[in-house]
């Protein structure tokens, strides 16, 4: 998931716990891309004993819970207005335009 925070976009992959910052969606989208290719490669070669745990790593249950959240209202028109006013209690600074949900085609070697 990816939003604007203090002037700077956030890009986070809760199924690896990792985290990228950059100056727009496009910038923050490719550093985070990147460093989940390192992460992953890193995990299937340099440090391959540990690469199960490594790759089974999550991010904090409440980072999750607040991406399903996210793309619960992104996929539920409907129910997107009915919980606008509760997600900018919860999460006033993140916006549903900016989350996204990118494949990201990994090739191990």
């Amino acid at each position: 998931m990816a939003w604007q925070e203090q002037g700077v976009w956030v890009a986070a992959c809760i199924d690896f716990s990792l985290a990228a910052q950059g100056s727009s969606l496009d910038d923050v989208k490719r550093k985070l891309h990147e460093q989940i290719r390192s992460y992953v490669e890193e995990a299937m070669t340099i440090d391959s004993a540990h690469a199960e745990g490594l790759l089974s790593r999550s991010a904090p249950r409440a980072d999750v819970l607040r991406y399903e959240f996210w793309r619960l209202l992104r996929d539920r028109p409907r129910m997107r207005r009915t919980l606008t006013k509760l997600a900018q209690k919860l999460a006033p600074r993140m916006r549903l335009k900016s989350a996204y949900r990118d494949l990201l085609p990994l090739r191990v070697a």
